[in-house]
């Protein structure tokens, strides 16, 4: 027999839930209703991760399409994947079936998503404006993203290779932190992050003036390279901030 939602819930319960809310704070709110559906319909975390990933997937693509409806249908799914990812999660939690083979496959799965939308982004600006600069920037914005993942990823390689425990680390947005300030923290990270990228692009397409792009996607790449940098520098001084 099926546990309830209120027994789900309880049982996919995060260590730290109040933090993950606030960290989460928008995909949170989906999540668990999302990861009670699959759970009902008898998925188990892996197959949920693959879902996330071809959910993704389909976003990516449909920026090619290349129409203000598939523009935001595209950022929708992008939206969604993000709150699948976490129901992978969920799940793992309720049948206890954490796996190296889960975790690797959710950074790989990052790892190809996000430089993929700055890609086809940036296609997309080039096929509508014939500048070139656009080609430039999809590459700086893309190597950006990869190095910006790779700085995290690499870091835990690093804990394994060593036998370190990653416990040891410690976060840079501690818990003296008022709720509001950590709202804000996390909501300021999200704009500087591919998602703000995303639904500054969305909104920027819509509206259709090119001379308003080229200085965003700049603007982009400076926000990406310091994020690059100051998580790097994170890091080699064994602290983070956990947020993909």
């Amino acid at each position: 027999m099926k546990d309830s939602f209120i027994k789900f819930k309880e049982k996919t319960k995060r260590d730290n839930e109040k933090k993950f809310k606030i960290t989460w704070y928008f995909a949170s709110l989906f999540s668990k209703p999302c990861s009670y559906i699959f759970y009902r319909f008898g998925f188990n975390a892996n197959q949920v991760t693959i879902l996330f990933f071809i959910v993704g997937l389909i976003g990516a693509f449909m920026i090619l399409l290349n129409t203000p409806l598939f523009i935001i249908i595209s950022y929708l799914l992008f939206r969604l994947h993000l709150i699948f990812d976490l129901s992978d999660g969920d799940l793992a939690r309720y049948y206890k079936s954490y796996s190296v083979k889960g975790a690797y496959m959710d950074y790989m799965i990052h790892s190809i998503l996000y430089p993929l939308y700055t890609i086809n982004v940036s296609i997309i600006c080039y096929m509508n404006f014939s500048n070139t600069k656009f080609l430039f920037f999809g590459l700086a914005l893309s190597f950006l993203q990869s190095l910006i993942l790779a700085s995290k990823n690499t870091y835990l390689r690093a804990f394994h290779q060593s036998k370190v425990n990653t416990e040891s680390k410690s976060n840079i947005f501690n818990s003296d932190l008022s709720k509001i300030k950590s709202y804000i923290i996390n909501i300021s990270a999200d704009i500087l992050s591919i998602e703000g990228f995303l639904f500054g692009f969305m909104f920027l397409y819509i509206i259709d003036i090119e001379y308003l792009l080229i200085p965003f996607f700049f603007i982009y790449v400076i926000v990406f390279t310091i994020l690059f940098i100051t998580k790097t520098y994170l890091s080699l001084n064994n602290k983070s901030y956990k947020k993909n």
